[in-house]
């Protein structure tokens, strides 16, 4: 739970400083619309989120299915160092490239869907 509290604090705030940051570059240095704003800005912010706190949903997931395969259950801590010593920092890393992938289109449809229905329903 530690992992995913502290990581989830860290990612949303990186999500929502990278998207209003996204979409007010759009817009003033590449000359994007409304909508192609909040859609490279909604796409940032999933990219974003992910790359901050991905390391610690590494350890969240590890120590989650440690437990859940019967094996030793080991704090945050002593798993932040399993895998050091195992990859170094490179293994906080493992398997980021394709969730980075599917980051973007994911969130600039979900920061789309929500701009146009707060538009076109209020």
């Amino acid at each position: 739970a530690v992992p995913i509290f502290i990581g989830t604090s860290i990612g949303y705030g990186c999500r929502f400083m990278a998207y209003d940051k996204a979409t007010h570059v759009a817009e003033q240095s590449f000359g994007f619309g409304r909508i192609g704003s909040v859609i490279v800005g909604g796409g940032m912010a999933g990219m974003a989120t992910w790359a901050s706190h991905y390391p610690l949903d590494l350890v969240s997931s590890r120590m989650e299915a440690s437990v859940a395969l019967g094996g030793q259950q080991l704090t945050m801590t002593q798993h932040i160092k399993e895998i050091y010593a195992q990859s170094g920092v490179k293994g906080y890393f493992r398997g980021i490239g394709p969730c980075l992938l599917r980051a973007f289109p994911v969130n600039a449809t979900i920061f789309l869907t929500y701009d146009l229905c707060k538009t076109n329903l209020t």
